[in-house]
């Protein structure tokens, strides 16, 4: 209901990074943070320091930041030089002062605890004091980028700050404010630090103390609980967090993986007009903990909501869930037991009923088809591929979920009209099922092209980089397919295909490159290379985060697929100028025909004969209006969200 912010650029920063503009239902106050009432309490100051008998000496208070991660709790070289430095300054710090020293609880201290009761002037923080309760009594605060110099502010007294590991830090985290921005002195050894904390304060705070402490107060609490619990007045700022009115559209959009359904959202929301609703995508970081890079692909205007796999059930629940992936139940008879539950889980993923248009965008992983299926509002689910054929040669995908979805989904949105007859075959419905081509980013393609050849860190190459830049500069053919290494694809029976056209005298190179690799796919490919002796003509290139200028500096192009959604790629390809060749296939069928592109028989003959016609220069590139073409995307992509009864 409440979100309690101590200042208006606290609030204006949670609200930018918690991405919470349009879609929470609460409300903003700016308030004191109760938690800091304690600093403004003389009475209980004299107290603590009268118990632990600190009358006449001077304390200092050391409240180092945690430097590790959640993955990696704990760090020994941090924990090695803290006692190091610690070790140093006891020696020097007289009888009249004591230095507490308090760290963050998710550091694993048990040797530094024994450590320091070894040590004279400086010991740890009581536990039987609330933290800022015995913070209060500190005469300086010595921290480095914790958020504690916030709160202790208000209090006046001097803070020193200790980032003896500022370019390390800094290196890989972000700062909302630059410390040297900050009014508080900086030291990096003992003796500077020495110096400040036995001066007086000799800085100027009074702006900052007013941009972060100006709510700070007594009876805070008192104030915040007569407002909340007992709806009186109590003059406390009160804000409606913003809302442009516009309806909200959420996109699940899989694991971010560099293949054709991530490009395709992207190129989608890098072309669509963003002023006329707030989109969000969203993705389950289990999943997506390794592609989270391409977030930086999209708008900024874009939001996301990173999502839990997990799913809240009960006993029971748990036991109906196992009988459904075991397959004794089908997706029908689990969500009539279950329907309840798993909308409660979608709730609790994303924790609004503000959705106006809710999409299954990437159209796989049968738990988020299904969650998905269980929103009461207006919904669609994409399909980007021929998913009878993905039954068939991945098993991933279950029969029975998808027509359960196909009829549950207000409109099922193929990708091209070849998917129409695969997706009533499994749903068995045709009323619901709408056409929503993919946009083609074609400015971004032609920019990026522009750019000099790259191999990223994770990139895996059968060649090496010099020698591929030699390949790209050579005046010998280049063929290229791009997709991931994966059977569907139909790189083997290209490499067969490739290497009779080799036989016959034809000198040439052939790139396979692919966002990623199913399996053992790239590995596989790889021995089959080295096994035909091809290593020389044929480069494998997996994982490469701009592959434009590479399909720029080829020669032609062709898709080898035993099936697709849409083959993204040959358009991408003609962007750039390139003669295209595909097999045959549903997918890229209907857009080659619409547009004058070269089919081929899908079959190792086939594809051997589309080579020659490629090297042979038989094949043109087609000529697309792709602002036209995008256009129309857009048109029947919004359709979408005129809810389609049932």
């Amino acid at each position: 209901d409440y979100l309690l912010y101590p200042n208006q650029f606290t609030k204006e920063v949670m609200i930018r990074d918690y991405m919470l503009e349009n879609i929470a239902v609460g409300s903003s106050i700016l308030c004191g943070y109760p938690r800091n009432e304690i600093f403004f309490d003389e009475e209980r100051r004299e107290q603590v320091r009268e118990e632990m008998k600190l009358q006449g000496k001077r304390v200092y208070a050391y409240m180092p930041t945690w430097r590790g991660t959640v993955a990696k709790i704990g760090s020994n070289k941090d924990d090695n030089y803290l006692m190091y430095f610690l070790y140093e300054l006891d020696r020097w710090l007289t009888e009249d002062e004591v230095l507490y020293i308090n760290l963050h609880p998710m550091t694993t201290h048990s040797k530094n605890d024994v450590e320091i009761k070894a040590l004279k002037h400086i010991r740890k923080f009581p536990q039987k004091y609330e933290t800022y309760c015995f913070l209060n009594i500190a005469d300086v605060l010595i921290t480095d980028y914790s958020s504690v110099f916030f709160d202790f502010a208000c209090t006046g007294k001097k803070i020193v700050l200790l980032p003896y590991d500022k370019e390390e830090y800094l290196a890989s985290r972000g700062m909302y404010l630059s410390l040297d921005e900050l009014p508080f002195p900086q030291v990096r050894d003992v003796a500077s630090l020495l110096k400040e904390l036995r001066s007086e304060k000799n800085y100027n705070d009074i702006d900052f103390r007013n941009t972060f402490n100006a709510l700070d107060g007594k009876n805070i609490s008192q104030k915040l609980c007569d407002y909340i619990i007992l709806g009186e007045n109590t003059q406390l700022m009160i804000e409606k967090i913003p809302d442009n009115g516009k309806e909200n559209v959420l996109l699940y959009v899989g694991n971010l993986a560099k293949n054709g359904i991530t490009t395709s959202i992207r190129n989608l929301l890098n072309t669509i007009d963003l002023s006329k609703r707030n989109y969000y995508i969203s993705f389950c970081q289990g999943k997506a903990k390794n592609n989270t890079a391409q977030l930086k692909t999209f708008s900024l205007d874009i939001k996301f909501f990173a999502v839990s796999e997990f799913l809240d059930l009960t006993i029971c629940d748990r036991i109906i869930r196992k009988l459904f992936r075991k397959k004794f139940l089908s997706a029908e008879k689990f969500m009539k037991f279950m329907g309840n539950r798993i909308y409660q889980n979608f709730m609790r993923a994303y924790g609004t009923p503000k959705f106006h248009t809710v999409i299954q965008f990437n159209g796989y992983e049968s738990d988020m088809i299904l969650l998905y299926s269980a929103f009461p509002g207006n919904k669609a689910i994409f399909v980007h591929n021929d998913m009878v054929n993905e039954i068939k040669t991945k098993k991933n995908q279950r029969r029975d979920v998808l027509k359960y979805a196909y009829h549950q989904f207000n409109s099922v949105a193929v990708v091209t009209e070849d998917l129409i007859s695969s997706t009533i075959e499994l749903s068995s419905k045709q009323s619901n099922i709408v056409c929503s081509h993919n946009v083609i980013d074609y400015k971004k393609i032609l920019e990026s092209a522009e750019m000099p050849i790259i191999f990223d860190k994770v990139t895996k190459h059968s060649v090496s980089y010099q020698n591929f830049i030699e390949i790209m500069d050579s005046n010998l053919p280049k063929y290229i397919t791009i997709g991931r290494f994966s059977p569907e694809k139909g790189h083997e029976r290209l490499i067969d295909a490739f290497k009779k056209t080799l036989m016959e005298g034809n000198e040439a190179y052939l790139i396979i490159m692919g966002g990623y690799s199913l399996k053992k796919g790239y590995l596989n490919l790889h021995n089959k290379v080295k096994e035909m002796g091809l290593e020389k003509n044929v480069i494998l290139l997996l994982s490469i985060s701009n592959p434009y200028p590479i399909l720029k500096a080829c020669d032609y192009f062709i898709l080898s697929s035993f099936y697709e959604g849409f083959g993204l790629v040959i358009a991408e390809a003609d962007i750039l100028g390139k003669p295209v060749v595909s097999t045959d296939i549903v997918g890229p069928r209907g857009f080659m025909k619409k547009y004058g592109g070269t089919l081929v028989e899908s079959s190792e003959e086939g594809i051997y004969q589309g080579l020659q016609m490629l090297y042979h220069k038989k094949v043109k590139p087609m000529q697309i209006d792709y602002d036209a073409y995008n256009k129309q995307c857009i048109e029947e992509f919004e359709q979408l969200f005129v809810k389609k009864e049932f």
